[in-house]
């Protein structure tokens, strides 16, 4: 291992009244071109060239919240390769991440 960061994911529960989309715009909006995910995540998520945004609705602590998750690729050289493919590996990724870290972070 090179001891390089080549992915940081960041997450929180904010409130109903946040929109994280607007708020990490400028951030996602860096990475090329973020666009809704085509997959089973749909409007919930945005996809660029190296980073991804979800924002699930959740009941946290027994209140409406949102989840929010941004990944990014932070690696010099990106991998994969190809915009496209790079595209659909973090979608991939998002898909089955998320589930999980909601259910972690003690969201349903």
């Amino acid at each position: 291992m090179d001891n390089q960061l080549v992915v940081n994911i960041s997450r929180d529960v904010v409130d109903t009244a946040t929109d994280p989309f607007e708020v990490s715009e400028w951030r996602v909006g860096m990475d090329g071109d973020p666009a809704p995910a085509a997959g089973p995540l749909g409007q919930d998520a945005r996809i660029a060239d190296s980073a991804a945004l979800v924002v699930k609705a959740c009941t946290y602590r027994g209140s409406p919240h949102k989840y929010a998750v941004l990944v990014e690729l932070t690696g010099k050289e990106p991998v994969p390769e190809d915009r496209a493919e790079r595209r659909k590996a973090l979608e991939r990724f998002v898909d089955d991440y998320v589930p999980s870290a909601l259910t972690a972070q003690g969201c349903s």
